[in-house]
């Protein structure tokens, strides 16, 4: 028997045999009495191009008896062929040394070992960019692979058996998609495509009018096409449709390695889907999962996610008695890290269907507005409508976060003192307090995540520094995560109680801008400095984001659309933001470093982050039960540092109009605008400069020590959001500074890259100053693409989609994919 089917991928072609062996087993099976004399079927396969099966750079399924895959990057392949021959990789500066594969990208993960079950079942982000290849920059459709479109589409067709493609007609469909239309190998037309959602990429402004609505309708979880925009969203667009039911295997992984500490019974979970019901009209199709992956949902976000909110006491927590909104929350992030297929779209519907049943239970009972567990369950609703990379979600949770911020400022405040515990019910003491901070940190946990709009999305926020300045901080880590009453009451005796100084008083101690040796210290604001916690620092840091952003818009208005025809440049006007900007960068210089050990990427951009205690936990180690939370926020903190210097040295409503979020007509406008700037300096640029001014160089400089920092380091990739428009926004800073550089600032920053290159060793330094200098040298006329900076793009874009937890980071990568085309 002959199929007829056609692959030019061998992992597809294996896949497609042993669906047909798997299909004559189950025939052999049940007619075994009249078969059991005749021949095995042998089946045999039309092969299209079977030479490119010998070239085939990543082969993910492979025959019992070979070797397994390594996880990792096959770019990586290379450097095994260099050391095989004795050659040893060195850093140039020419336009050759990029475009070999060993200056390209970022060294990626390849330790793990996976089979091929586990790949089916569990997508690993490496897949999600093409092999390198000289001209991959060039033609931005081949930047990623089709698992990144099924990803970023909801739908996978290798998942499913019946539905298999060639490499070329996936891409070609999401194309088509898109509205663009490459020509495919072996094709000499168009290719069409029927779909109602397929329409031109259209750069264009939003209109308000009915016309805005009507239309063709924008992919879902995708940039609109019609702005190139992450987030953006036409209303109109269709929902999401959930085609598959979640399952998890008892030999996958996951279940295998889950910790059942925080399961729920058969009646909380039947509990759980009443409240999922549909209740709303039009809401979608939801299919809940068994009770056993619901539990490793659960699971995983206490592992996974509960380090960058710890606001529930794990000593005390009785996962049975809480809320079924707050279930539904934790079940969707947990499902989000789990990185199984499907489980993106289906996290997509389960927050819609929880925040719409959640709103109506508010509207039901208003009481729920000032019920602690309620409003934590909004909070992560909203964190996951934020970064799930679903623009209707984006949009929604944008909106409810001024319902979230008026539900906490009119929480009841939190017990301030904690009774004496001398007595012989430490118990009730201790979860009396737990209580208490409880809500404290709730309120904290509501302000950071109203902190992430200034601190990432270029938007101010709701919550202001005077308004939580009589707040207590977040408690001591130790004491929080104490597993019971009497260790609690060890930590609590020598102290008196556990209260946490106002955060007024320790954001003044902590920006004080006095560059004062640790011991000439003031015992007062030493005593202050000792007691808070990575997490208090965080909160300080994020407070000069949000100053940063209102400085940076104010000084963007002041300097205008045409900051070449500005010529006061001696007005009090003027000077009075410079004198608040100089304030800020003084504030967060002083900010103390949480960690004991600073990388020497990053030291050099922070070294005056260390002016009041930089070795604090190097002679006090952090005890293990409060080692995750300490690190998420200390490593969070290193790369919100990165994003408020973006702030102070350059306007990113620019950045953003560059990638075209103003429309087409905005982004000439915006580079020339950057191009002053870096010219003449960003707080200068009414003036002019024989030299290039040392701002720009400092802010390229750090914008690159930044990027090497973070993509060199798992450890910091893990602390979402801020990892991933860390790499979004140094990126594009370095492609605006490609972009818009004149000749002679572009050869001051090329030897500004050697000196870098030379100064800080590390393979991720090498690659990234390779690839920055062949963008920054001249371009070959000859060739027919001569924007070298699209280069930046492609290698943004694939750091991007590496952290492909978080459906915001696809977003981001499809973006600049998006940026390169037009």
């Amino acid at each position: 028997m002959i199929c007829q089917k056609r692959f030019s991928r061998s992992d597809l072609l294996k896949k497609h045999q042993r669906l047909h062996q798997k299909l004559s087993q189950e025939d052999a099976v049940r007619d075994e009495n009249e078969l059991s004399s005749a021949k095995k079927v042998d089946y045999s396969f039309i092969i299209e191009n079977p030479s490119q099966l010998s070239s085939q750079p990543r082969d993910r399924y492979r025959e019992p008896g070979t070797h397994p895959l390594l996880v990792g990057d096959s770019r990586l392949q290379y450097l095994d062929v260099d050391r095989a021959t004795n050659k040893t990789p060195k850093a140039r500066y020419a336009a050759s040394s990029v475009l070999s594969p060993s200056y390209v990208a970022f060294s990626r993960p390849q330790d793990t070992m996976a089979t091929t079950s586990e790949l089916a079942a569990n997508m690993d982000f490496s897949y999600f960019v093409q092999p390198w290849q000289d001209s991959l920059w060039v033609d931005s459709s081949q930047w990623f692979t089709p698992d990144f479109y099924d990803a970023v589409r909801e739908t996978s067709h290798i998942s499913d058996p019946f539905i298999l493609q060639d490499d070329s007609m996936s891409l070609s469909a999401h194309w088509n998609w898109l509205g663009q239309y490459p020509a495919m190998p072996g094709s000499s037309t168009r290719v069409a495509s029927n779909d109602d959602r397929t329409a031109p990429l259209v750069l264009a402004e939003i209109s308000d009018g009915p016309e805005s609505i009507s239309r063709v309708n924008s992919p879902p979880n995708v940039p609109s096409r019609e702005d190139g925009v992450a987030f953006a969203w036409n209303p109109s667009s269709k929902s999401l449709c959930q085609t598959h039911s979640i399952s998890i295997n008892a030999s996958h992984p996951l279940m295998i390695l889950h910790n059942p500490r925080f399961d729920i019974l058969e009646s909380t979970w039947i509990r759980v889907r009443e409240f999922l019901k549909l209740e709303t009209p039009g809401s979608e199709n939801l299919i809940p999962p068994s009770l056993a992956v619901a539990n490793v949902f659960l699971g995983l976000f206490f592992d996974r996610f509960y380090e960058q909110s710890p606001v529930l006491h794990l000593p005390t927590l009785l996962v049975d008695h809480l809320p079924s909104s707050l279930l539904s929350a934790m079940i969707i992030i947990g499902a989000t890290y789990s990185r199984i297929r499907h489980t993106r779209r289906f996290s997509i519907l389960m927050l819609d269907r929880a925040r719409q049943n959640l709103q109506a239970l508010i509207e039901a009972d208003k009481s729920l507005t000032r019920h602690p567990e309620t409003i934590y369950a909004s909070s992560l609703l909203v964190y996951t409508g934020l970064w799930c990379g679903n623009k209707g979600a984006f949009e929604t949770a944008e909106a409810l976060r001024g319902s979230l911020v008026t539900y906490v400022r009119r929480l009841f405040q939190p017990k301030t003192k904690v009774a004496d515990v001398a007595g012989s019910r430490v118990e009730d003491h201790w979860r009396a307090w737990a209580t208490s901070e409880f809500k404290r940190r709730l309120r904290w946990y509501v302000f950071m995540i109203d902190s992430q709009f200034p601190a990432i999305l270029n938007m101010r926020s709701m919550m202001s520094l005077a308004e939580v300045a009589r707040w207590e901080c977040p408690g001591d880590d130790a004491a929080w995560c104490t597993t019971s009453a009497p260790i609690w009451a060890t930590l609590v005796k020598p102290l008196g109680s556990l209260s946490a100084p106002e955060f007024g008083i320790v954001f003044k101690a902590l920006t004080n801008n006095r560059r004062a040796d640790f011991t000439n210290l003031a015992p007062s604001v030493s005593a202050i400095t000792d007691s808070i916690s990575p997490w208090t620092q965080f909160l300080v840091l994020s407070c000069l984001a949000s100053q940063a952003l209102d400085w940076s818009h104010d000084w963007s208005v002041q300097v205008g659309s045409d900051p070449a025809m500005i010529q006061d440049t001696g007005s009090d006007c003027h000077q009075e933001s410079l004198r608040i900007r100089d304030n800020i960068i003084g504030k967060s210089h002083c900010l103390p470093l949480v960690y004991a050990k600073a990388d020497a990427f990053i030291s050099a951009s922070l070294k005056s982050w260390e002016c009041y205690y930089g070795t604090k936990y190097s002679g006090n180690p952090i005890p293990d039960v409060a080692q995750s939370l300490v690190l998420y926020f200390q490593n969070a903190s290193q790369i919100l540092r990165g994003l408020v210097n973006i702030q102070l040295q350059t306007c990113v409503a620019d950045l953003q109009d560059a990638l075209g979020k103003g429309g087409a007509n905005a982004v000439d406008e915006s580079l020339g605008r950057l191009r002053v700037y870096f010219t003449n300096g960003y707080t200068n640029c009414v003036g002019a400069h024989q030299e290039l001014p040392f701002e720009s160089l400092d802010a390229f400089a750090k914008s690159v020590l930044e990027t090497t920092s973070i993509m060199s380091n798992p450890t910091l990739q893990s602390a979402t959001p801020y990892s991933i428009f860390g790499i979004f926004l140094n990126h594009v800073l370095q492609w605006a500074f490609l972009k818009s550089s004149p000749e002679t600032l572009k050869s001051h920053l090329r030897e500004h890259l050697r000196d870098m290159a030379f100064s800080y060793h590390g393979r991720g330094m090498s690659e990234l100053s390779g690839i920055l200098d062949f963008g920054l040298s001249s371009a070959n006329p000859t060739v027919v693409n001569r924007d070298r900076s699209h280069l930046v793009l492609m290698q943004a874009a694939q750091n991007l989609a590496l952290l492909g937890t978080w459906g915001a980071s696809l977003n981001l990568a499809l973006l600049l994919q998006l940026r390169a085309k037009t």
